[in-house]
């Protein structure tokens, strides 16, 4: 509903929740904007009234300026009961959405800002603050068509460690401070001081993110120090570990390759290990790997192994056993979606992950 004298939109969420005994007591609701991918929450509890004694579900909030205009879904369900139970549904994607609704906002400007920001250039430094401390920084050139650019989120990375440094800044703030701020060219300056764990050497851009106060974002992602954007930060005074510096010299340009995944089982009094053995071929110098996986259609992840280079034997086996829970242990049916990251500098690339694990996981089976 929209109040014709101020121009607030209320947004009400209504829906049934059921229980087989005590009852539900919350029910946190995540909304995404399907043009800006903007996500919105929604808590309601038993408590607060949201949540009526027939399971009954209403909840009203106004939506603020940052909340575009636009079609709104629901992406995500979380349901608790008294006895501390929680059910989650997650479907992503607006055409199987649980429900939608074009929901106008007049205090928005993304009722007339339809464009994200474009970005011009961005040129990296390195400073020291009032306090000596050396500075990463990010000095960023960009336009918005009208509403303005509200927010810009940077991510550099340690091109010989992988090491990652993030910092944002929001310029809606009326807060300003003297390493982050738009200079007199109009430009937009980001600065972030290097801690005990951020080494020196040589950094470049990974990720720079522009968001407009209609929620409009543009996104640039970049692989390898080489592609694009870097600068040499000589010392960090605060940092004494052993990563500083900058990639050697080889020619080694690919990334590391897996094969000969086997799956097995091994049980130890009542809990159920998964074995996972294969191969690493790497040119290099291995650096670290990872395997994800979760069941498919669920934002539940179930394990992570981390695969480091200390953790491979001389003829690039790896073997390495985790837990899984009874109740969840995994089989072909479970339809599982698996992505690997391989890495010394470059990301693994041109691999079928899911058809060597469903390869594997048929083996087991």
């Amino acid at each position: 509903t929209v109040d014709s004298s101020t121009n607030e939109t209320t947004l009400i969420i209504t829906g049934l929740t059921s229980d087989d005994s005590s009852g539900a007591s919350r029910v946190d609701i995540r909304l995404r904007h399907n043009d800006t991918g903007n996500q919105k929450w929604i808590n309601a509890y038993q408590n607060q009234g949201h949540i009526k004694e027939d399971g009954s579900l209403e909840y009203s909030t106004i939506l603020s300026s940052s909340d575009p205009a636009g079609t709104w879904y629901i992406e995500r369900i979380g349901v608790q009961d008294f006895a501390g139970n929680w059910k989650y549904t997650e479907i992503k994607g607006i055409t199987t959405a649980m429900a939608s609704a074009d929901i106008p906002n007049a205090l928005s400007a993304s009722a007339t800002d339809k464009l994200a920001p474009t970005l011009v250039d961005v040129t990296l430094a390195s400073t020291t603050n009032s306090e000596g401390k050396a500075l990463i920084q990010a000095i960023v050139e960009a336009t918005d068509n009208e509403s303005g650019i509200q927010r810009i989120d940077v991510q550099w990375k340690h091109a010989k460690s992988d090491h990652s440094v993030w910092h944002s800044k929001n310029f809606s703030d009326t807060y300003t401070d003297e390493n982050n701020y738009i200079d007199e060219n109009g430009n937009y300056v980001l600065s972030r001081q290097l801690y005990s764990d951020d080494p020196s050497g040589l950094y470049y851009i990974a990720r720079i993110e522009l968001t407009d106060a209609a929620g409009r974002r543009y996104t640039k992602e970049v692989e390898g120090h080489s592609s694009w954007k870097t600068i040499d930060i000589p010392n960090n005074p605060e940092y004494s570990g052993s990563a500083s510096g900058n990639p050697s010299g080889s020619n080694d340009s690919l990334a590391p390759t897996v094969s000969n995944l086997t799956l097995s089982l091994e049980t130890v009094g009542s809990n159920t290990k998964l074995v996972l053995t294969g191969t690493i071929t790497e040119a290099g110098n291995f650096n670290y790997g990872y395997f994800h996986y979760t069941t498919k259609g669920s934002n539940e992840s179930i394990s992570n192994l981390w695969l480091n280079s200390h953790e491979i034997d001389s003829d690039g086996k790896r073997f390495e056993r985790y837990y899984i829970e009874k109740n969840r242990c995994i089989s072909i049916d479970d339809q599982l979606d698996w992505v690997l990251h391989m890495s010394e500098k470059n990301w693994i690339n041109g691999y079928d992950f899911k058809k060597e694990f469903i390869k594997a996981l048929k083996q087991w089976n």
